[in-house]
């Protein structure tokens, strides 16, 4: 029965049966090929489908990072643009550290906006009677960066007392506004031969230099701050 079936399915003669098989094995070859072919295409769309998104969510990913890094600096620059002080402030500003009251007393001279190293500054030059005052004033916070101080009135020997050397660098520290044990003198100096006799006073605080001259009677007669280069001596004491 079995042998009936291959010879009616694959022809009576052998060369016919050799014939149907070769054809069987060659359509067999061609369904395979071609389930191979629909694989493998399928394969290569899956991946493309993949690539596709990976590369719409990177694009999404780098556009959120540019906006967020945009924000940042557009907010930095909103930071950094501080407006600059008017001439009315800075000269407030003088007025006040100079301790005087009445500003009808001040006589101005025009102010300069200067920069150096970065920093924007305004040159200020006034008097009250007497008394020349010069001061570079921060133009964004205001902070004094240095100030020259001068009285100019004549005068004769102080009658009187004198005071002593002590005396002499408390009405610095007090008109510097600073702590004995805060700063560091560097200069303590008494010069009699002067007429009128005057103490020489220089002292550091806080990255800055101050320098005073005072008369025996206790007037304040010259003083300056400026920032200073170094600061190698031990608070409360004279530098050697």
């Amino acid at each position: 029965m079995v042998g009936k079936v291959i010879i009616d399915i694959g022809g009576n003669t052998a060369k016919e049966r050799t014939q149907f098989w070769k054809d069987v094995v060659r359509e067999m070859k061609s369904r395979k090929l071609k389930e191979t072919v629909g694989i493998v295409l399928c394969i290569g769309f899956a991946c493309f489908l993949t690539l596709t998104g990976c590369q719409q969510t990177g694009t999404a990913t780098n556009t959120t990072e540019l906006s967020e890094a945009d924000t940042t600096e557009e907010s930095s620059a909103t930071e950094e643009q501080v407006p600059v002080l008017t001439e009315d402030e800075i000269y407030k500003i003088a007025a006040l550290h100079s301790k005087t009251s009445d500003m009808q007393q001040i006589v101005t001279r025009p102010t300069s906006l200067k920069d150096e190293n970065g920093t924007a500054y305004y040159e200020v030059e006034f008097s009250v009677g007497q008394k020349e005052y010069e001061y570079e004033i921060d133009a964004y916070t205001g902070e004094v960066i240095a100030y020259d101080y001068e009285d100019k009135e004549t005068r004769d020997d102080v009658t009187g007392t004198p005071i002593t050397l002590e005396e002499a660098k408390h009405i610095a520290l007090d008109w510097a506004v600073v702590g004995e044990s805060e700063c560091v003198f560097t200069k303590e100096d008494y010069l009699e031969e002067n007429v009128p006799a005057v103490f020489e006073l220089a002292f550091l605080f806080k990255e800055k230099e101050y320098e005073f001259e005072i008369l025996e009677d206790g007037t304040v007669i010259e003083c300056s701050m400026e920032p200073a280069e170094t600061r190698d001596a031990e608070p409360g004491r004279v530098k050697e």
